[in-house]
């Protein structure tokens, strides 16, 4: 009977051990969880505040790219049409290269987010 109860005592104790590291590997894969999320929103927002400064330094720089071409054809039609054919042809450029320029960066972006890359063991040293 002695033994019985010794074994149900451990095996109780065994049993908070068990439940205890469970609910503390849950704390951490929510706040890694937490991180990631954190780390990818900011991103996001960063991302947006460069896309909206870039616009419209773009904005600025191409209107006056057309009006020095405008000045130089004489002919306002002739400059923005100019401006014009040179943004399509960047459009067309980076719609034949999405794949390269923007697909496989972003995917590798988010999976260096979520799966860190480990550091890869130096050649020199000896593998045991």
């Amino acid at each position: 009977m002695q033994a019985k109860e010794e074994l149900l005592e451990q095996l109780g104790e065994t049993y908070g051990y068990v439940s205890a590291f469970a609910e503390k590997r849950l704390t951490v894969l929510k706040l890694s969880a937490a991180e990631k999320s954190a780390s990818i929103v900011s991103s996001l927002i960063l991302l947006f505040v460069i896309i909206i400064m870039v616009s419209a330094v773009s904005l600025f720089a191409l209107l006056a790219l057309a009006f020095f071409f405008s000045a130089k054809f004489d002919s306002y039609v002739q400059g923005f049409g100019l401006v014009s054919l040179l943004l399509l042809a960047i459009l067309v450029l980076i719609i034949l290269l999405r794949k390269t320029l923007i697909v496989n960066p972003a995917v590798k972006s988010v999976i260096a987010s979520f799966f860190p890359p480990e550091e890869t063991p130096n050649a020199s040293e000896p593998h045991e």
